[in-house]
């Protein structure tokens, strides 16, 4: 059970900020569900709030603990889910809502999964944890570093299906990070870090990474490398080069 799940359980109703236009717009909720590692609300597609998250799903959940002065703010996204086994979970879970639609597949009935880019529990104006939404690849030794230093880190092993899609979006943002580098030093490090997801890359497709560099000197002894520093403006199309 994760550490938002389970405080929002105990607090028995929370306030959901909607965006309304220009404002911020707050209503109370009762219901939160937490199926396979992720948060659900759900609302009648009638209401206005349904129409606010579908125009913007930027939101806000807050939550005050009964009799005490602890209370958590998740600022995130609201997506709708139309998976009828999660909206089957979700009516079998509350009874409550079960009493307003038919059953999962209802026209009216609509679940929304809540992604958290920034959670912060606190006591009064005292900041007691703030936790950040990572959701990304990470080095092995990442978690243990962070577990040494108090971060509690929530990790999840991936099937490999999962894992080459992580591998990808990591390999973009190494990309990202090499192109916008600041020093030489910088550069030589996300060159470091780009070189090391590539490998798992070819590593996870069964690809001798020394038969990649075979293939990058055949292929610069025949066409060149960039050394030349030369830009192609234009050029009659040819069949093959």
């Amino acid at each position: 059970m994760s550490a938002e799940y389970d405080f929002l359980k105990k607090c028995e109703c929370f306030f959901l900020a909607s965006i309304n236009k220009s404002f911020p717009e707050v209503r109370p909720f009762g219901a939160i569900m937490e199926y396979e590692n992720n948060l659900y609300v759900s609302t009648g597609r009638t209401k206005e709030v349904y129409k606010q998250l579908k125009e913007n799903n930027h939101i806000q959940i807050a939550a005050l603990k009964n009799g005490t002065r602890k209370w958590l703010r998740i600022t995130g996204l609201a997506d709708e889910c139309k998976d009828l086994k999660t909206k089957r979970e979700m009516l079998k879970k509350y009874s409550e809502i079960s009493k307003h639609f038919i059953s999962e597949d209802d026209e009216n009935f609509a679940l929304f999964q809540i992604t958290p880019l920034k959670t912060e529990f606190k006591e009064g104006s005292e900041t007691l944890m703030e936790r950040k939404i990572f959701n990304k690849l990470v080095r092995d030794k990442i978690p243990e570093m962070l577990a040494k230093n108090g971060g509690e880190p929530e990790t999840e092993i991936l099937n490999d299906e999962k894992y080459k899609t992580c591998l990808y979006e990591k390999l973009k943002e190494e990309c990202e990070e090499a192109v916008n580098s600041y020093s030489k030093e910088n550069l030589a490090e996300e060159l470091a870090d780009l070189l090391e997801v590539m490998m798992a890359i070819s590593k996870l497709n069964d690809i001798d990474f020394a038969e990649i560099e075979k293939i990058r000197l055949a292929k610069k002894e025949k066409r060149g490398g960039f050394d030349s520093q030369i830009l192609l403006k234009s050029s009659n199309i040819v069949n093959k080069i």
